[in-house]
């Protein structure tokens, strides 16, 4: 991996196309603005506090094969969501911010350096009694594979390097990675506290996030029905030394 050759400046950006580099520079990362700025798109002219990233993976659920949603446990909030967060100031686009928040929160298991692999998105209001003009676009992806033993794996190894260090919160703000099958997501309200999991029981989850209109509905199930991209698994390859011995798969 090739060393960001940009000055540390909150509006510069890494990413492929400016550096080569093969992720994107954790200094910028860090180097953000307030989260408290929105992303105007420039299609819809709507205002976004973020974006993320719903995996989509075929599970076995009462003897059946069917689809399910990876969600993950952020111990900040106490609940199961997608991989996601907020946009800053120094990201492209929405894009940007979902394959920089993705690559943290899964703990540099998964790194997507390329939009082109999203096969789908729905965009939410997470809160529209408080914030009724901000939205959040959360991006769908299924794959093939996830293996959790890797997450925890990589979680654990992150958290050994900086112990007692400060670290940004995003890489250790997942601690958990579950299964939900889509036909019991789907039946999660606005007022829903937990959802049934694969094997049977019942965990919380983030109703900002997860809550899911018709419409949502309906745009996930597309994407659950589609090929499944294929993960590849590499050893970390880059030059930060709190990553060195963790499991990566790429997706260029």
């Amino acid at each position: 991996m090739l060393k960001c050759q940009q000055k540390l400046d909150g509006n510069k950006k890494c990413h492929k196309q400016e550096c080569g580099y093969t992720s994107f520079c954790l200094q910028h990362q860090s180097a953000g603005g307030s989260r408290r700025v929105k992303f105007e798109h420039p299609k819809n002219k709507n205002l976004y506090s973020g974006s993320g990233l719903l995996l989509i993976e075929d599970c076995y659920y009462k003897n059946k094969k069917q689809p399910c949603a990876l969600l993950f446990y952020d111990h900040y909030k106490g609940g199961y969501e997608d991989l996601g967060g907020g946009y800053e100031k120094y990201h492209e686009n929405l894009e940007t911010t979902t394959m920089i928040e993705a690559q943290e929160e899964s703990a540099n298991l998964l790194n997507v350096m390329d939009s082109k692999h999203f096969q789908g998105y729905i965009d939410r209001k997470p809160m529209p009694r408080l914030a009724p003009n901000i939205w959040f676009r959360m991006y769908i992806m299924k794959v093939d594979k996830f293996n959790d033993h890797l997450f925890y794996q990589n979680l654990k190894h992150i958290k050994k390097q900086f112990k007692g260090k400060k670290v940004k919160k995003g890489w250790l703000e997942m601690s958990h990675v579950v299964r939900i099958p889509l036909v019991e997501l789907f039946k999660a309200s606005s007022k829903s506290k937990t959802v049934k999991s694969i094997n049977g029981s019942r965990v919380p989850i983030s109703r900002t996030r997860m809550y899911l209109d018709k419409d949502s509905v309906k745009r996930i199930k597309r994407v659950s029905k589609m090929k499944a991209k294929k993960l590849k698994l590499t050893d970390y390859e880059g030059d930060e030394d709190f990553l060195q011995k963790t499991k990566t798969y790429y997706l260029e």
